[in-house]
């Protein structure tokens, strides 16, 4: 009996926006998902690299790496993760379960989850954000306050920046406890999910993806992208100069003033609460792992720098 052979691949990656009729194409084919595997840069498909458990917790969120160390929240206690993978109590008495941000200033680590704040330095650890928590006149006759804490903790030039519900506050140059209740504040339509500053402005989304060039304190809300992005998603590439973070289009590339949705013609991501997103080098390539939490359809087109993360029933797989 005559058994006919049908050639499937090379792989582009997932698409979750065509009928399965049309996922066969002359330049390759489409995957409908990718689960536990990696796309090679030849499109062909490997078993993805297995894990295991580092540290057990109770209930840990906010993972945070930088230069200055890594940390991350395991109920109501701040850690800092060491790395042998033990835990160093940072500090206690956080709000369980809010999600806190961290940013680092200078020498320090800042954090907040919105509520409360601190400061991590090589000497320990610092309970709010310093300077004068009193309002103060300074010598040019305008009042100053203590900075906001925020859910979204950001620093550009100088400044620091925090985002509470609609409205995103930053600092004064290099004196990043304490801002100018009179002007120093943008508001959105919509709560701002997302903010990356760049080096000559910060990306800010919202109800909308807008470009804030220059100075904060003379600046305007440009229209960049019709929709926003999936709070907590975003991450600064090592080495280029390129933001890149999840929204309702795929992921969205980023430089300076200027956004692509290189994958909206093949992925949907349409209501999820939250993302994250990882750079890694493997297989010869840089890759950036993005996954979403709580998306009805979920997933990453394959490219030269984008590998596959499938979300089932809340369970990343």
């Amino acid at each position: 009996m005559k058994t006919d052979t049908v050639t499937i691949g090379p792989f582009k990656g997932v698409n979750t926006k065509l009928p399965d009729a049309r996922l066969r194409g002359e330049d390759g084919d489409w995957l409908r998902s990718a689960v536990n595997v990696d796309i090679t840069q030849a499109g062909t498909i490997k078993r993805r690299a297995g894990s295991e458990r580092a540290l057990a917790g109770s209930d840990c969120h906010s993972l945070y790496a930088s230069k200055l160390g890594a940390f991350f929240v395991d109920g109501s206690t701040l850690y800092r993760l060491n790395t042998d993978a033990t835990k160093a109590q940072v500090h206690t008495g956080l709000i369980a379960g809010l999600a806190v941000a961290f940013q680092v200033v200078r020498d320090e680590v800042w954090w907040s989850n919105g509520v409360q704040g601190g400061r991590i330095a090589a000497a320990g650890h610092t309970e709010g954000w310093g300077g004068a928590y009193t309002e103060a006149v300074n010598s040019a006759g305008y009042m100053l306050a203590p900075m906001p804490f925020g859910s979204i903790v950001r620093h550009y030039k100088g400044r620091l920046l925090t985002v509470q519900g609609n409205t995103l506050f930053f600092s004064e140059p290099y004196s990043e406890h304490l801002y100018r209740p009179d002007r120093n504040w943008i508001v959105t339509a919509e709560p701002v999910t997302l903010v990356v500053p760049m080096d000559t402005g910060v990306w800010l989304c919202a109800e909308k993806t807008y470009w804030l060039a220059g100075d904060l304190a003379d600046t305007a809300l440009a229209e960049i992208l019709p929709y926003g992005a999936i709070p907590r998603s975003d991450f600064r590439h090592p080495d280029e100069k390129v933001a890149m973070w999840s929204s309702s289009q795929g992921i969205v590339k980023a430089g300076e003033g200027e956004a692509s949705t290189p994958m909206s013609k093949a992925i949907n991501a349409m209501g999820a609460l939250a993302g994250a997103t990882v750079y890694v080098e493997r297989d010869g390539m840089g890759k950036a792992i993005a996954s979403n939490l709580g998306a009805n359809v979920s997933g990453a087109a394959i490219g030269s720098f984008m590998d596959a993360e499938v979300i089932r029933k809340g369970t990343v797989k």
